[in-house]
């Protein structure tokens, strides 16, 4: 079970400073709570890459998980930031074994974060991986409450060939999209 806020993971790392050493083998269950969640980012943001990269390695197995949650997708998303494209490519792994997980990512109010944090920070191949699902189903994406973030954030992250493919997506359902809210926003 995740712990509970202000539960005894959260105040032995908020409490004591923690360093990368003692968050080690405790990322998850600090992930998952307000302010694990700080502790670790911290920890991502101050330590050196192999830090880094063991802290990311403790995501192995529990991105879905973790996307989904409140406080550990703020971590995902440091990870994000932090890490070089080739060591966050076990998020898109991920994705990737979960029938159409990246459009499901898109689609959920913390995971669409996720997705905005690979765009902006993920290599050109990993933006074209996105790009490519996030076409399949540009309207449905463009309409959606959170994938419309996604689409939006496509068009500054995209390559110029990736965001003339969306304009034409786009383009070919504008008036659909000027009835949807959400669509209108990305109009």
């Amino acid at each position: 079970a995740a712990p509970t806020p202000g539960g005894a993971a959260a105040g032995a790392a908020a409490g004591s400073g923690e360093s990368g050493p003692s968050v080690l083998g405790n990322v998850w269950a600090l992930a998952r709570d307000a302010a694990g969640c700080r502790a670790v980012q911290s920890v991502l943001e101050d330590g050196d890459d192999d830090v880094r990269r063991s802290i990311a390695k403790e995501f192995t197995g529990r991105v879905l998980e973790a996307m989904e949650c409140p406080h550990a997708n703020h971590v995902l998303q440091k990870c994000c930031v932090m890490l070089r494209p080739s060591e966050m490519q076990f998020i898109l792994d991920e994705l990737d074994n979960r029938p159409q997980g990246v459009l499901l990512a898109m689609q959920h109010k913390y995971g669409c974060r996720v997705v905005k944090r690979l765009l902006e920070c993920g290599s050109k191949d990993q933006v074209r991986h996105i790009a490519s699902a996030l076409l399949a189903e540009c309207h449905a994406m463009a309409t959606h409450p959170y994938g419309t973030f996604v689409v939006q954030h496509l068009f500054y992250h995209a390559d110029e060939e990736q965001q003339a493919a969306l304009f034409s997506e786009l383009q070919a359902h504008v008036q659909a999209l000027c009835r949807s809210s959400h669509g209108a926003a990305v109009v």
